[in-house]
């Protein structure tokens, strides 16, 4: 089976988090918000916490999810505009 392909990523105004849209091999759509983490054996995205469980019809749907899950993000796309 193919892995997930992201299809948008919105990062926070600090850098450290981000949000990732994919979309399943299914062709569902789901997200991912990850941290990143300046551990020096690590240096690199990590999940935060457990990955969503929703599983979208469509990019929009999967976005207006992590909207109402992950705080910073309205304010990243705001700035983003």
């Amino acid at each position: 089976m193919r892995p997930e392909t992201v299809i948008r990523t919105i990062v926070d105004s600090a850098g450290k988090h981000r949000v990732l849209i994919l979309q399943r091999p299914d062709g569902a759509f789901t997200f991912e918000a990850q941290y990143w983490s300046d551990e020096p054996l690590e240096m690199c995205w990590i999940p935060r916490g457990e990955r969503s469980v929703c599983i979208c019809e469509s990019e929009e749907t999967a976005m207006r999810e992590a909207l109402g899950r992950v705080d910073w993000l309205a304010a990243a796309i705001g700035s983003a505009a």
